[in-house]
């Protein structure tokens, strides 16, 4: 399936300012278009992580952890079947 397709939310989980506003137009510029942003519960998370819906192929995990990984600290990306996104990012700054 196309990017676009999927709905994607990403919330900063550091004290970083406008961490999940670069994520979010890093994910644009790769055809990423329904994308929500908001702040995680807690803003003090030792990793960046990444749920996957489980209809997401293994290659566009790949692909999105790929391309996230300059701008977040190290990521544990897991599946998870009862997201109501399809691509779920807690962002850690490094």
């Amino acid at each position: 399936p196309e990017l676009s397709t999927y709905t994607v939310t990403v919330l900063n989980g550091s004290r970083t300012p406008g961490l999940a506003a670069t994520v979010s137009t890093r994910l644009e510029s790769l055809g990423f278009k329904q994308i929500k942003l908001d702040n995680a519960p807690s803003q003090t998370a030792a990793q960046s992580l990444v749920l996957f819906n489980s209809k997401i192929p293994v290659s566009t995990r790949q692909f999105v952890i790929a391309q996230l990984a300059p701008l977040m600290a190290t990521i544990s990306a897991q599946e998870a079947t009862d997201t109501q996104f399809d691509i779920s990012i807690t962002a850690v700054s490094k």
